[in-house]
């Protein structure tokens, strides 16, 4: 059950927001993706327009992350995130118009012209024998630390516990020309004088 949990979260990953540190993996989630029609690229803007979301979707709000490659995703100084952005409901011609304060650009267009509306980052730590997951905290440069993470509920949630001998828990291989990128899972799972081994790899379908 909780590898299940890992697989279904981390395939929700933004491209290229997944990184590993020590016994944590972080990554942006992301809230809702499509298509655009126009992004500001070179001149700043408050708004860009893409195909209409649904209406339930409409007011949902989050960052702007376009092409996300090449750069740290975590870096709020970065083309790669918008100001907090929020959807409008979409118009009679079927477009929905993502707003946000202040101008902002990006800095390239995403080849199959993508957007993804990302959350606030998610946390997964081992610490000790216990597998926490830890959420609504500050987005930072450089990948937090345990010791920076919330340390109560429901910011610190227990995902499983009697986790033994897992030196490497998370891992992530890089994409390649003929894949996406893999995040590794590597736990030993200890309990009445047993040890179950449990490996898994999940590949991150979405594309920049």
């Amino acid at each position: 059950l909780a590898v299940e949990r890992l697989s279904r979260e981390f395939r929700n990953a933004l491209p290229g927001s997944v990184r590993v540190s020590g016994d944590c993996l972080e990554y942006l989630p992301i809230r809702v993706a499509g298509t655009y029609f126009s992004v500001p690229i070179g001149t700043p803007q408050t708004s860009m327009t893409v195909a209409a979301v649904s209406t339930d979707l409409a007011g949902e709000s989050g960052r702007v992350a376009i092409y996300s490659v090449g750069a740290n995703p975590y870096d709020e100084t970065s083309d790669i995130l918008s100001p907090v952005a929020t959807i409008g409901a979409p118009d009679g011609d079927s477009i929905s118009t993502i707003s946000w304060s202040g101008l902002h650009d990006f800095a390239f267009e995403s080849p199959t012209r993508r957007f993804y509306l990302v959350g606030d980052p998610i946390s997964y730590c081992l610490d000790g024998e216990y597998l926490f997951r830890y959420s609504n905290y500050t987005m930072t440069t450089a990948q937090p630390v345990v010791a920076d993470l919330p340390a109560s509920l429901p910011n610190r949630a227990l995902l499983v516990n009697k986790v033994s001998g897992s030196a490497l828990p998370f891992t992530v291989a890089d994409p390649g020309l003929s894949r996406n990128a893999i995040v590794m899972l590597a736990f030993d799972f200890s309990t009445g004088g047993e040890t179950i081994q449990v490996t898994h790899e999940v590949q991150l379908r979405n594309v920049p």
